[in-house]
């Protein structure tokens, strides 16, 4: 007789079946996937079994609830997995084709066992359960589901708590499954209660998310009225592109100060602010009240009285709760994340009474929480309905594109040494994100791009056309390039090499110095971006023709190299 027999036997003789639960899950989800753990699912499966795990759904022990509901999403999740890398033999498809038949009933059950559930703290189990299922076993209960959602978010912890009136705390001990009001009357109560309903509602969303993906929040997009007004924000940006960016912002704001982490800016021509191609991401700042400090012990109670709520009213005046994720930044912050962000977005929820709700999928708003010196923090958001159409051409993009900002960031660092009208080939052009940007600042003449990639070629050519930009995109390596007349300006992100490529480093280098040097004008400038520095001066050294006028740091590995090939 295996594990499972035993277990199940020992339950049904009424013994110990918290605990004897909770090891046949520990049974199930091992390691092993041998023919010693098909049997044991296999004797999970049997018809009696699966009854009996259904019959412990009704259990005295509101914690032997939690664990059957438990188990049955695990053998929902486990049989599906097995099913999919036992081999074909008799008794792998005996096993696999007896699992389908049970899931609608074991569904059922545990809708049911939801439904009639008083103890807060077991109910988020039956939904993380009913998670294990395939989607389509789930799409009856969807409707449900997003009532149960609606009146969480919409009514707020208190409606709730109406709702399941003497419902259960889930306190563990001797009194654990007798009712109680005692939550109700004594604060530490209040806060269970409220922990375990947004742990339900947590579930929920996860489980709505796998039921109906589409079928997620409808965050409203932002007005262009509510960008009218004074706003203090931060531009994200690094290092040489931060005091660019400030000389770009300077005619539009109030008050611009260049910071760590980018621009801080005050202005009252918002909209014309987050035209700016330079910064990564919009930060509002979120002053804190008068007195309170942010730092770890208070943070919460810091967040929820802050001007948070304020900002978030401006940019979505009909909208209640505000929904939010957390991101903690900076280098203690990193380190201790996890619980504290958990404990943290269920403390901000319960300081706000309810105004601010933390969830899963789309939100309102990321809360960032960026720490100091000192270790406290400071407040920012970022406002997930505004949408940012400054690169709206770029219909199409691969995995190793260039990012849109890095490639007008990258241009506006070289404008000084940029030349109107311009003949200007991109060797590696991906979709042309890097030309159209070059020709956005600098109106060119004869744009061309070369790739190996086909299908980036086509892609380049309507983002392209949406820009407005005539650029020739030829699908050739562009080592067998060939012109008839020269180049102005050779400008490109070159590809990155790990340590073990070195010899395919130095060999993209030397052909590329060899092709590059015959197509360019006497007078011409290469500007390439690149994290290979020893292989550039070495090059430099090789081809005496060239010469550099400048480096410019650019993100944390890489440099812009500036190149010019003189006229004699």
């Amino acid at each position: 007789m295996n594990q499972a027999k035993n277990l199940a036997e020992n339950i049904r003789n009424k013994e110990q079946i918290r605990e004897n639960l909770s090891l046949l899950r520990q049974a199930l989800r091992g390691k092993d996937r041998g023919e010693e753990k098909e049997e044991e699912l296999r004797a999970c499966l049997r018809p009696e079994n699966l009854l009996l795990w259904e019959r412990c759904l009704s259990a005295e022990d509101p914690k032997a609830r939690k664990n059957a509901a438990l188990l049955l999403g695990d053998l929902a999740e486990c049989s599906e997995k097995w099913c999919r890398s036992f081999g074909e033999d008799a008794q792998s498809e005996a096993t696999c084709s007896g699992t389908s038949s049970w899931r609608g009933e074991a569904v059922r059950a545990l809708w049911e066992a939801y439904g009639r559930e008083e103890t807060l703290f077991v109910r988020p189990a039956y939904l993380k359960a009913l998670k294990g299922f395939p989607a389509g076993e789930l799409l009856e209960c969807s409707g449900e589901l997003r009532r149960r959602l609606a009146e969480l978010d919409n009514n707020g912890t208190e409606a709730a708590e109406t709702e399941l009136d003497g419902a259960e705390t889930g306190e563990a001990g001797e009194e654990a499954g007798k009712k109680t009001d005692t939550a109700k009357r004594e604060p530490s109560g209040a806060g269970e209660h409220a922990k375990h309903l947004r742990q339900e509602k947590r579930a929920l969303e996860e489980l709505l998310e796998k039921v109906s993906p589409e079928d997620g929040r409808n965050i409203p997009s932002v007005s262009r009225e509510a960008l009218k007004g004074e706003y203090r924000l931060l531009l994200t940006a690094d290092g040489a592109v931060a005091e660019k960016l400030a000389e770009r912002v300077a005619h539009l704001a109030k008050r611009v100060k260049v910071t760590a982490r980018g621009v801080m800016v005050i202005t009252d021509r918002l909209s014309r602010v987050l035209e700016l191609p330079l910064y990564q991401e919009a930060w509002f700042v979120a002053r804190l009240r008068k007195g309170v400090r942010a730092d770890r012990e208070h943070l919460a109670e810091a967040v929820a009285s802050s001007e948070l709520s304020v900002i978030l009213e401006r940019f979505y005046p009909r909208e209640r709760p505000f929904t939010f994720h957390l991101r903690l930044l900076g280098a203690e912050a990193e380190r201790r994340r996890g619980d504290f962000l958990r404990k943290l977005a269920d403390g901000i929820e319960a300081a706000s009474g309810g105004r601010l709700r933390n969830c899963r999928g789309a939100c309102h708003a990321q809360l960032i929480l960026l720490e100091k010196q000192d270790q406290s923090f400071g407040l920012f958001v970022k406002i997930t309905g505004m949408k940012d159409e400054r690169f709206s051409y770029l219909r199409y993009r691969q995995p190793t594109s260039m990012a849109p900002v890095a490639a007008a960031s990258m241009v506006a660092l070289c404008e000084p040494y940029l030349k109107r009208d311009a003949q200007i080939i991109d060797p590696f052009c991906g979709v042309g994100t890097l030309l159209i940007e070059r020709n956005r600042l600098v109106p060119a003449g004869h744009m061309y791009g070369t790739d190996i990639y086909g299908e980036a070629v086509l892609q380049g050519r309507e983002n392209a056309a949406l820009a407005g930009a005539q650029i020739y995109f030829v699908n050739r390596d562009f080592f067998d390039f060939t012109s008839d007349y020269l180049f102005d300006e050779i400008i490109g992100e070159f590809p990155r090499f790990s340590p073990g490529e070195r010899a395919k480093a130095e060999d993209f280098y030397r052909k590329f110095f060899a092709a590059g040097k015959e197509i360019l004008k006497l007078g011409g400038r290469m500007f390439l971006l690149s994290g290979e520095e020893g292989e550039i001066r070495k090059h430099l050294r090789l081809n005496r023709e060239l010469r550099l006028l400048r480096q410019i740091p650019f993100r944390k590995t890489e440099k812009i190299y500036i190149l010019e090939k003189p006229a004699i």
